[in-house]
């Protein structure tokens, strides 16, 4: 039902008149009067837009939805045919071609370091990738293209393309990229990328009240799919957890954990701290905020009480600065985030702060001395799955460790808990300590803690960790070839 992919006056004007041609004259009249002021601008965006979901609507009436993918092939031949013949032409470096619907830092870390292994990297984006990201995502791919938001131009790229791999990054709500992948895939290798599991992360029953039971069963149908068709799946998640997986999914390909392991290029440590001037220990929380709405129940967001946690680490005397995900749609003024403005009103000591782009965020962090991953977990509340307690691994804490700062996690998710503490980096608070983190921190070995987050970053830099992604490719293309 997607309707006209965003293209210049010109395309849309062949789009048009291929429209016109299937209808009687009569028709063909009305709706040339309707719609050609679009093509010489002369209508604004939002008349434009309803105009042409009008046009969308008609050309499937009149059963002419063959029109549709005609257009998208000529947006494709218009803007984007050196995207498409630089990744089909046969030469050294074999190709990956990302697929997402916003891409995320894990697999820009990925490109950077597969590029200097010599491997040639794309990404198609459904989206637009954010403003402030743009050129971070250029540098470090050979070529970034995106789909208008279009699912169905999205598909018809991806049908284009003859890659090596399609490595796809597969987020809650965007399984369809998965198997859109491998549905195009040729002769490509399809490797799916997760980061929360739709399965692991609750069961249907509690997601279902908040998105539509149809929306819920057709993810499900897509991990399903991914486990039985795709070559091999990663995800930040320990192996037993993946296994469990496969195991409910009657299928298992080929896994492995990758975490967003730090990259030479992001890291900065630093010579002051905020606190050497007052001695106010500083604490900062990189990523988004959650706000508790309809959308984001609590049961099913245990970050919705985060304000609590911070509320209690406020109390006594600590400082916290939130810099917000800078791919996030909305600012920190935006009327969903009222309890965090109230808890600014409240506490001089805490700020919101502009987000930054990865290879910026280590000389935004390095002056604090924790980073935080806090919140008050009401286990009476939270309906998230036990797995997903159990197993999960923010992104964020790579960020807070390629600045040189311990972290602090709640105990109750249990691998990063472990995480921290295995490698003295940080370490786990459970709800019930929020309010005497203070005094826990009084007996904690800061430098020793430092000292062991250098040492980890030069262990598990992505430059060493990547060789395991590229085993995992080496794996899954022999595999194909010998099957061919």
């Amino acid at each position: 039902d997607a309707g006209l992919t965003y293209c210049s006056a010109g395309l849309a004007g062949k789009f048009l008149a291929d429209v016109t041609a299937g209808l009687p004259a009569s028709d063909a009249d009305s709706v040339n009067s309707n719609f050609g002021p679009l093509l010489q601008g002369s209508a604004g965006p939002e008349a434009a837009g309803t105009a042409l979901r009008e046009l969308a609507a008609l050309v499937n009436k009149t059963g002419q939805g063959a029109l549709f993918a005609e257009h998208d092939g000529r947006v494709i031949d218009t803007l984007f045919p050196d995207f498409v013949t630089d990744i089909n032409e046969k030469r050294a470096g074999r190709s990956v071609v990302f697929v997402a619907h916003a891409p995320y830092f894990v697999i820009l870390r990925e490109a950077m370091y597969l590029r200097r292994n010599g491997y040639r990297v794309y990404l198609v984006s459904l989206g637009e990738v954010a403003a402030g990201l743009r050129e971070l995502f250029r540098e470090h791919f050979d070529r970034v293209v995106d789909a208008r938001g279009n699912y169905r131009l999205l598909r018809a790229i991806l049908g284009r393309l003859e890659p090596d791999i399609f490595h796809v990054q597969c987020w809650m709500w965007f399984g369809i990229l998965g198997r859109m992948a491998i549905e195009a895939k040729k002769n490509a290798a399809v490797v799916c990328e997760f980061y929360d599991i739709t399965s692991v992360y609750a069961a249907k029953e509690d997601l279902s009240p908040t998105w539509p039971p149809g929306v819920v069963e057709f993810e499900f149908a897509m991990e399903r799919h991914m486990a039985h068709r795709a070559d091999a799946v990663i995800s930040r998640f320990p192996g037993w957890l993946v296994e469990e997986w496969g195991e409910s999914m009657g299928a298992l390909p080929k896994h492995i954990s990758m975490q967003a392991w730090p990259c030479a290029e992001f890291i900065s440590y630093g010579k002051k701290k905020l606190s050497d001037a007052d001695g106010v220990t500083r604490l900062v929380y990189a990523g988004g905020l959650v706000p508790e709405n309809e959308r984001s129940p609590a049961k099913l967001f245990p970050e919705t009480t985060m304000d609590k946690a911070f509320r209690a680490l406020l109390g006594q005397g600590m400082a916290i600065d939130v810099m917000h995900d800078p791919n996030a749609a909305k600012g920190t003024d935006d009327a969903f985030y009222a309890r965090y403005a109230r808890l600014a009103e409240e506490y001089p000591l805490f700020r919101f702060r502009k987000g930054v782009p990865p290879d910026t965020l280590s000389d935004a962090l390095n002056g604090y001395d924790y980073g935080i991953l806090l919140t008050e977990f009401d286990e009476d509340v939270v309906r998230i799955g036990e797995n997903q307690r159990k197993g999960v691994m923010a992104t964020k804490i790579f960020a807070y460790l390629e600045a040189g700062l311990p972290v602090l996690v709640n105990a109750e998710y249990e691998e990063m808990a472990r995480f921290v503490t295995e490698h003295g980096m940080g370490l786990p608070i459970h709800t019930r300590d929020l309010g005497n983190v203070a005094e826990i921190l009084r007996e904690f070995d800061y430098p020793r803690a430092v000292a062991a987050i250098k040492s980890f970053n030069e262990i598990h830099s992505m430059e060493r960790e990547i060789g395991r992604l590229i085993e995992l490719y080496d794996t899954v293309i022999s595999g194909r070839s010998g099957t061919q």
